[in-house]
């Protein structure tokens, strides 16, 4: 009986040793991409976006950033790129093959992957992907993903920085006025997580046939896998 209870006494503490160190990882790691000084491809990005000022390069690097904290958040799952000018800086990212190479490893153990939007097979994937990336930023921002009150910044550059053919997505539901642009090409963001799926907000989670997901929601430039 003694030996047993040993037994179950080293497992529990095992477990907990295993615990800690995981969130011990992704702490640093969280603290890493924070960290990450992406200031020398802003002459590349310009190169696409001449229009954008230092500031607003800035903030296509926050958008990256929180591109990349979702996929920490979420490991092994492929997430949707909702944002064209952020999936450029993504892409002269990934041109500096070592570099990208070693923030990868560093940030998530594994290198991320880039394929376009054309490569998530079937409608309801790329609408799945692009879901898992709206609720883990959400989440980090600490904003209702069925009622948004505001857009995560990955979700709100395209539109706030003008981006021609971008993907604008908005906080208010087309219900509602909307002062600026042609609704034709603007996603109510709400939509995007109304669908249930596994989160960690109890409170945002509904069933399937309440939903009033917009087929047309599905608007990414690409995915992470």
């Amino acid at each position: 009986m003694i030996g047993f209870l040993l037994l179950v006494v080293a497992f529990v503490v095992f477990v907990g040793v295993l615990q800690y160190r995981k969130v011990k990882t992704m702490a640093r790691r969280r603290t890493f991409i924070q960290d990450y000084d992406l200031t020398h491809l802003r002459p590349k990005l310009s190169r696409h976006h001449p229009k954008l000022t230092s500031e607003q390069l800035a903030q296509v690097e926050l958008g990256l950033k929180q591109f990349f904290q979702a996929n920490l958040l979420l490991e092994y799952q492929s997430l949707a790129m909702p944002s064209r000018v952020v999936d450029a800086l993504w892409h002269e990212f990934i041109l500096h093959t070592q570099e990208y190479h070693s923030f990868c490893y560093e940030a998530f153990g594994r290198f991320l992957h880039h394929c376009p939007s054309e490569a998530m097979i079937g409608k309801s994937k790329a609408q799945l992907s692009l879901r898992k990336t709206w609720r883990a930023c959400c989440s980090i921002e600490g904003i209702s993903p069925r009622k948004p009150a505001a857009l995560p910044i990955l979700f709100a550059l395209d539109a706030s920085l003008n981006i021609p053919d971008g993907y604008y997505y908005s906080a208010i539901d087309f219900r509602e006025p909307i002062a600026k642009g042609d609704l034709g090409n603007t996603t109510y963001a709400g939509h995007i997580g109304c669908t249930s799926m596994d989160s960690n907000d109890n409170s945002t989670s509904s069933s399937t046939s309440n939903s009033s997901c917009s087929s047309d929601s599905s608007c990414s430039s690409g995915c992470s896998s």
